[in-house]
């Protein structure tokens, strides 16, 4: 007999924000000038001596450039909120010699 068990995958709807909360979190600043793209929660395995292990895993097209950061980590669940995206360029400013 084939037993069939459903599988569900709940994705959060657009509007909502990922985010990682609790009283042991430790939030980090926003990095300056920076596209995000994409924000998720990375879950690591808790190593023996305490630490968390995370695997790193990553597939770019040919040329294609990104930055990954933390924006927020739980030591005790072991997990980060990382954000994907691109640094902006601000436009550099032209300073103009002062006249003597």
């Amino acid at each position: 007999m084939l037993a069939v068990v459903p599988i569900c995958w709940i994705l959060p709807l657009s509007s909502e924000e990922i985010s990682l909360e609790g009283s042991e979190v430790s939030h980090y600043k926003y990095p300056d000038n920076f596209h995000e793209n994409n924000r998720y929660i990375r879950k690591g395995i808790a190593t023996k001596s305490g630490d968390c292990k995370f695997n790193n895993t990553m597939r770019l097209k040919p040329g294609q450039r990104i930055f990954i950061k933390e924006i927020a980590y739980n030591a005790d669940t072991c997990e980060s909120l990382m954000i994907e995206g691109l640094y902006t360029v601000e436009p550099q400013k032209i300073i103009e010699p002062k006249e003597l």
